[in-house]
């Protein structure tokens, strides 16, 4: 029997449950395509987008070496029936909906940087490859730029950057100027295949002890560049951090972050081009998000 105590407790974990969030709709070729659950749906089966844990949580240190846990997050390794297409040198806009903002479903954690990765899915199937298996390139980085000033906006904690809070996070930037929306070009120069679309926000608010939150999505990409191309260098899953890019400071004095530091190299052929200018290519009004 429930008592009050009881009641409250629950309350609390519901509320610990759904403090970060999961890729609600991602674009690609002009059109939205669902997102996954937080829980074996049966919507899930219908998206490219591979499932999140339970508790929305996020990998810690101990899990960055665990490809089970950092290649798609902890209910991410189990793939999807569905694959979206779409084609080398276009773009494609993730969504994340979470628990913060003035609507209460925007991403809640702005301290940190957003990433993009690409990962080959093994015998050109990404319905019946194992994250745990996967090799990435990354395509995409988003971390803190100090020549921008911080922007405050609707967060309620300032993003750190030194004393004055001053620079602007990636993720603060996905926030509050592209609405929770994460921006990215595929290469043009990828061969066709099957890939594992791995897009990242890494968190910096808990000093020395980032918080990975990976979501995968399934493409097919179409392309004109010939099998057996020279292919990206490719980073096994439980390479792509280690225990010296872990330790980030975001609230000592003189803090500097360096994104090319974390995580394996950009790919030469990877474009910046995300955010705004990537946003426009989208093909509905943004007041639907």
């Amino acid at each position: 029997m429930f008592n009050k105590s009881n009641i409250a407790l629950v309350a609390s974990i519901i509320a610990a449950a759904a403090a970060h969030g999961t890729v609600d709709v991602f674009s690609a070729n002009y059109q939205d395509y669902q997102g996954a659950d937080n829980w074996a749906s049966a919507r899930n089966a219908n998206s490219a987008v591979r499932q999140f844990p339970a508790d929305t949580g996020y990998v810690g240190g101990d899990g960055i070496y665990n490809p089970s846990l950092i290649s798609c997050g902890s209910a991410g390794q189990s793939p999807t029936p569905t694959v979206v297409t779409t084609q080398a040198g276009s773009y494609v806009n993730v969504h994340w909906e979470g628990s913060a903002g003035p609507n209460g479903n925007s991403w809640p954690h702005p301290v940190g940087a957003v990433m993009g990765y690409m990962a080959p899915c093994d015998n050109n199937d990404c319905t019946s490859f194992n994250s745990a298996d996967a090799s990435y390139f990354k395509i995409f980085q988003d971390g803190h730029d100090m020549s921008v000033p911080n922007e405050q906006g609707w967060i309620d904690h300032m993003p750190a950057g030194g004393s004055n809070g001053y620079g602007l996070w990636g993720g603060t930037k996905s926030m509050l100027q592209e609405g929770s929306w994460m921006a990215m070009q595929i290469p043009a120069d990828i061969p066709a295949a099957q890939y594992l679309l791995r897009v990242e926000h890494i968190s910096y608010h808990n000093m020395w002890a980032p918080q990975h939150y990976p979501a995968c999505i399934q493409l097919n990409i179409e392309s004109s560049t010939p099998n057996g191309s020279p292919f990206p260098a490719l980073t096994p899953a439980g390479e792509l951090y280690n225990w010296e890019s872990e330790q980030v400071d975001v609230y000592q004095q003189n803090f500097y972050y360096d994104v090319n530091k974390v995580g394996p190299a950009l790919y030469w052929g990877a474009s910046n081009n995300g955010g705004t200018n990537a946003k426009r290519r989208r093909h509905h009004a943004d007041a639907s998000h």
